[in-house]
C-alpha cells in the first residue's frame, strides 16, 4: 500500500486507515440526482459546472 501511495503522491488527497473495516453510516440519497449534487455543492460552498 505505502509504495501505490508513494507512486500516486500527486493525485491522493488524503488517506483512510483503520482496522480491518470501515462501516460507514449514513445516507447519500441527496447525491442520487443532478439536482441533489448541485444543492448539496451549493451547501458546501462550491459553485458547481454544467456541462
Amino acid at each position: 500500500m505505502k509504495n501505490f501511495v508513494q507512486r500516486q503522491q500527486s493525485q491522493i488527497q488524503g488517506v483512510l486507515s483503520g482496522f480491518d473495516r470501515l462501516r460507514l453510516r449514513g445516507s447519500l440519497a441527496l447525491l442520487q440526482s443532478e439536482g441533489g449534487v448541485v444543492s448539496w455543492l451549493g451547501k458546501v460552498g462550491l459553485k458547481p459546472r454544467r456541462f
